[in-house]
Order: structure tokens, then sequence, then C-alpha cells
């Protein structure tokens, strides 16, 4: 039976900059492969670039990183072969720090390799040639290589080791309704609430190990849902956080305090 995470725990996973990142046992395919994720930036670190997804080495002729450059306000995914490059820079629109956006990317060697923002077709190009496999894990919010990271809030991760990129309509679903397109290698809701564990939901056991995140009420949608299948709020305001500590102490709010 597949693993399901927690239905609408409201949580997104956070990421502070310094030291935490989600690591996922996901090798990206060089003949193809499309994935989804909502991302909201924060600190960014005094290299070159913010890498916000990474799977290449340091010699940068392997696998991709997704970044976002010093001085720049959009997202960029570049993949790398041998010769170092595959003219597959792809950007999105102008980002300001502290906003949640939706980026995807449909990647196909010597074929059209697209990037959205928000359900919406950003940029496109042709790539030249296929990227070299990377490194056998996926990073998010920090290098693949080295000890750099990035600070971000990241929910609704969706992996997908495909010939066929996803089309416009299942991106257009994924952002606005949540529909994971068939198949999808990995499924990262994000939204566990506690523990270390980024649980797969696709049933592949594809499950990632959080190193120094925490977890956060920010999530990218503020629309009425369950929460644990029983409360119902409104987006507009706030719901206690997650309790994990048992306590014998009689009369304490919800948020397991004495002053709430």
């Amino acid at each position: 039976m597949a693993r399901r995470a927690i239905l609408n725990a409201n949580a997104s996973l956070y990421l502070d900059g310094n030291a935490g990142y989600l690591t996922i046992p996901i090798t990206p395919s060089p003949t193809g492969f499309s994935f989804g994720v909502w991302i909201k930036t924060g600190r960014r670190t005094t290299a070159s670039s913010s890498i916000y997804m990474s799977s290449t080495g340091a010699a940068f002729t392997d696998g991709f990183i997704l970044n976002r450059g010093i001085g720049r306000g959009d997202i960029e995914f570049i993949g790398y072969n041998t010769t170092n490059s595959v003219n597959t820079s792809l950007r999105t629109g102008q980002i300001s720090d502290g906003q949640w956006v939706h980026v995807v990317v449909t990647y196909l060697p010597s074929g059209v390799c697209n990037m959205y923002q928000d359900g919406i077709l950003a940029n496109t190009v042709t790539a030249t040639n296929t990227i070299t496999t990377g490194t056998t894990s996926v990073y998010i919010g920090r290098r693949s290589h080295a000890a750099t990271f990035a600070g971000l809030n990241a929910s609704g991760l969706v992996w997908h080791n495909t010939t066929t990129p996803w089309t416009a309509q299942q991106v257009q679903d994924l952002y606005n309704k949540g529909t994971i397109p068939t198949g999808a290698t990995a499924v990262y809701p994000l939204s566990e609430g506690a523990g270390t564990v980024a649980y797969d939901t696709s049933g592949n056991g594809n499950n990632g190990t959080i190193t120094s995140g925490t977890w956060s009420r920010d999530t990218p949608t503020k629309t009425r849902k369950l929460v644990n299948n029983n409360l119902v709020y409104n987006g507009d305001f706030e719901i206690a956080p997650v309790v994990n500590v048992p306590t014998t102490t009689q009369y304490r709010w919800i948020d397991g305090t004495a002053a709430g």
C-alpha cells in the first residue's frame, strides 16, 4: 500500500538558507523528464546564484540546476552535458522574494523544452544536445556538490522521468487543481508538518530526506480546506501550529500552550 501524506496538512517545507536542504533519490533521465514545484524564495547566499534544485557536479558538465542569479529577478533552468552546454537555458518572468510561484520544466533531449510560471508558458527553447546524467540524487535548497544553500519554502514537488513531456493542459491542471500527471516517478506534497522524511505518495517509494529543515504554515494556496479531515478554516485566518509534545496539564489551548 502506498504511503499517503496527511490530507491537507496546510504546511510547507521551510529551508533557512544556512544549512537546510532536501535530498530526493531521483536520477534525472537523459531521455526526458518533467517536474513541477511550488517555491517561495527567501534568503539568498553570497554565491553567484541561489540553487533551488540541483543534480550537477562541480564542473557543471552533467545534470541540471534551477537557480536565481545574484541581481536577477527570474528563476532559471540550465541543463548540462560533457561539453558544458545543452542550450537549455529557460527563465521565468520577474519574481519577488517572498512570493509563491509554481514552476514547471519539461525537458526533451534535442527537442523542445518548456518552462511554465503559474500554469502559463514563460519560455521555450530547443535543446541541441542531451543532458549527461547527473548525481544519483536531486537536492532542493543547496548545490549538489557543495554546501551552498538557498532559503525557500517548497511545496507540491512532482517529478516525472518521461519521454513524453507534460502538455500545457497537464501543467494547467497541476497548477489549478493539483492533478498529478499519470505515471509520475515521485510525488512529494511536502505537507507532513513534522519529521525529517519527505514521503513519496506516488507509490514508488522514493522517499526524500530532510536535513535541518523546519515546517511552516505558509502554503501556496489560501482556499478553504480540510485539516486532518475534520477542521475547516478560511485562508484569511491562521490555524494553530502542529503540536507533537504530549502534556498532562489540564485546560490547554489547542496549540499546546497555557496562554494560547
